[in-house]
């Protein structure tokens, strides 16, 4: 819901003032933290309502400062991860394709510019014509 807070932890600072720009600009609150240790601190401090956490950071890595947030909660799910696809490739291109999966379309042809581009004489040259 727009208004929310949204705690961003990602050590990259163009990535993190985009995102954080982004959220602001579609109505959240956003905080930015730079490392591990300050993302788990701001994460215990204030009420936040989701938390855009980056696995490799400095100082504390992403996963720790998972356990440590959630640990408080008593929550035992597993965390979602996104996996970058916008959608789903119509066939595998690497591994095959399965039964289910869409059959690839054909390659395509180049149009033929002429049927016959050169032609042979329908019947044979009379013998007594020789040049």
């Amino acid at each position: 819901m727009p208004g929310d807070l949204i705690l961003v932890v990602e050590d990259d600072l163009a990535v993190r003032r985009g995102l954080s720009d982004a959220l602001r600009w579609a109505g959240f609150e956003a905080l930015e933290a730079g490392d591990g240790d300050l993302g788990q601190r701001l994460a215990l401090e204030r009420p936040v309502r989701l938390v855009l956490l980056d696995l490799v950071l400095p100082r504390r890595q992403g996963l720790e400062v998972l356990k440590a947030i959630r640990a408080p909660l008593g929550r035992s799910r597993r965390p979602r991860r996104g996996s970058g696809r916008t959608r789903p490739a119509p066939w595998r291109q690497c591994h095959g394709r399965r039964r289910s999966d869409p059959a690839p379309p054909p390659p395509r042809r180049r149009p033929r510019t002429s049927r016959r581009p050169f032609r042979r004489a329908r019947h044979a040259p009379s013998p007594g014509r020789h040049r």
